[in-house]
Formats: C-alpha cells, sequence, structure tokens
C-alpha cells in the first residue's frame, strides 16, 4: 500500500475482517464529523486525523483484534475513562467491540479533550 491519505486508509480499512471495518469506519465518521478542520492520514499503520497544524489529534486501529481510538496522548484516555463504564483503556487508547463500540458522546468528549491539550501547548502530536 502507498500513500497516507484517505485512499490509503480504504484501502487500510478493506483488509479488515468485516466486523472490525465496520466498526472502524463507523468511527471514522464520528471522528471526521468532530474535527471538521482535520486531514485524514495513514501513519505508521494506523489511521488517523491530523490537524492544520501538524499535530495527530486521534487514530484508531483494531489492534490483537479489537479496535481501538487513541488520541496520540498519554492524559486524555486516563482523564475521560474514569467512570467505570467497562471499557478496556491504556495511557495510549479505549479498546471496544463491534458489539459494543464507543458512544458518541464518548468519543466527542475524547476529542474535545485532546483538542484542548493541544491548545494548551502539548508538544506529543
Amino acid at each position: 500500500m502507498t500513500g497516507t491519505g484517505p485512499a490509503a486508509v480504504e484501502a487500510h480499512l478493506s483488509a479488515l475482517p468485516d466486523a472490525q471495518r465496520i466498526c472502524l469506519q463507523s468511527l471514522r465518521e464520528v471522528i471526521r464529523a468532530g474535527l471538521p478542520q482535520a486531514t485524514e492520514c495513514l501513519g505508521n499503520g494506523m489511521p488517523g486525523f491530523r490537524l492544520p497544524s501538524g499535530k495527530m489529534t486521534a487514530g484508531y486501529a483494531a489492534s490483537a483484534g479489537n479496535p481501538g481510538l487513541y488520541p496520540h496522548s498519554g492524559k486524555v484516555i486516563p482523564r475521560r475513562l474514569d467512570d467505570g463504564a467497562g471499557f478496556k483503556t491504556s495511557n495510549s487508547g479505549v479498546l471496544f467491540t463491534p458489539g459494543r463500540p464507543l458512544p458518541v458522546a464518548r468519543v466527542h468528549k475524547i476529542l474535545d479533550t485532546r483538542l484542548a491539550e493541544l491548545a494548551a501547548g502539548s508538544p506529543r502530536g
């Protein structure tokens, strides 16, 4: 696969099993709606969105068979998923299943937190 834009993302997603592909395509649309200023890209094998400033804002992938959302920050997920919702989390992301995707409102909270972190001058991204 060559390229890093939307066509490369499409190729990447088309290679996934149906359940993962459908789940991640839905997440992709939610992220795209929440980050209209961002450009879609593929980096290090992970689809994601980059702000005009060049900062990575959110990535998503099917890691070890589980879809996940990765906000390219070690601080966003622990602050946003401390409510015991039952999703598996780490400092870098949150995993879910095709049968139990992340709620849209939760995705938007994660994106908003990441955008606020970048606006405050986070060096990551």
